[in-house]
Parts: C-alpha cells; sequence; structure tokens
C-alpha cells in the first residue's frame, strides 16, 4: 500500500506543503500568514494543514527538522511551538510523523549536505522538472520526493536513511 504524505518546509512566514492530489499529480501551496503573530498563527498553520490532511487522505507527515545552531534568536522558541502544534496535530490523530535534517534533505536533492536554497532549486529542476514560487514550496516539494523513496523500498546509497527518525503515537504509550 502506498503511504499518502504530507511534507512541510514549516516556517513563520510562509510553510510549504507537498502532497499529491486526488490525480496523483505531485502539488505545491504556500501557507501565508501575513500579519498573524503568536498563537493566531500557530492556530491558522495547524488549521490549514489539519484541512490538507482530511481532504487529501493523509496518514504520514514528513517534516523538515529544526535546523539546529541556525542563529534565529528568540524565533527559535516560535518555530519549535509551530512544529509542536504540527506533530502533536499527527499524534492526535494517530499519525506518524518522519522528520529529516536539513543537512540530509540536501544531500539527497543535489549531493552536498550544506547546499544553498538556490542550488535546491536548480537540482529539483533538474531532476524533476518542477519549479516553485516560493523556497518553502521547493523544500516541501524534495521532502515529498524524499518521503516517496524512503516508503517505497528502493531507496539507494544516496543518503544515510538512518537519520530519519520516525515519531508515532504507540512510542509515547
Amino acid at each position: 500500500m502506498m503511504r499518502k504524505l504530507l511534507a512541510l518546509d514549516l516556517s513563520l512566514n510562509g510553510t510549504g506543503m507537498a502532497y499529491r492530489d486526488g490525480f496523483g499529480v505531485a502539488t505545491t501551496e504556500r501557507i501565508t500568514v501575513k500579519k498573524l503573530r503568536g498563537l493566531a498563527r500557530l492556530s491558522y498553520v495547524s488549521e490549514k494543514v489539519a484541512d490538507a490532511i482530511s481532504y487529501y487522505g493523509i496518514d504520514t507527515v514528513i517534516v523538515e527538522d529544526y535546523a539546529m545552531g541556525v542563529g534565529r534568536g528568540g524565533m527559535t522558541f516560535t518555530i519549535g511551538e509551530l512544529g509542536g502544534v504540527i506533530k502533536m496535530l499527527a499524534y492526535e490523530r494517530g499519525m506518524s510523523v518522519v522528520l529529516v535534517s536539513p543537512a540530509t534533505l540536501k544531500k539527497y536533492v543535489t549531493g552536498k549536505g550544506n547546499s544553498l536554497k538556490e542550488a535546491m532549486a536548480e537540482h529539483a529542476l533538474r531532476r524533476w522538472g518542477h519549479s516553485f514560487n516560493s523556497e518553502d514550496e521547493c523544500d516541501a516539494y524534495c521532502l515529498l520526493m524524499l518521503g516517496e523513496r524512503y516508503f517505497s523500498g528502493r531507496r539507494g546509497p544516496a543518503i544515510d536513511w538512518s537519520t530519519l527518525r520516525t515519531e508515532r503515537r504507540s512510542d509515547s504509550i
């Protein structure tokens, strides 16, 4: 059985989402929060993600994990809150969450774990023939491609697949 994945590049300004639509076409969109802050922003993003999960029958969420060591000051806590809200949403629905480090995603797409965002977009265009309206959508699409490869069983040597972490509801019971 093929998993129905929702790939998320979490961002406080515009979360990228990628999924297969009802026709099996890989689709991306960006959740733009405009002037929302605090709990209103977290709630809005959570509602949009929940809508996508329900509408497309998603059973697994794949998320770009936190970029440790990247200087964001106080925003680190806020992005952590967003990540927690999304993980809790999946937990409450009994879904798995697969966490992919930024370096692992970059290595999967470009062959180098320290690639710039521009290189990700260039490689995605060459590799999958897809261009994007934002970096957030590009990262989400690349996560979707990585997730589909991961669950297909045809992983190959491109990256160390053991670095992907999966969290499930049963892990904490």
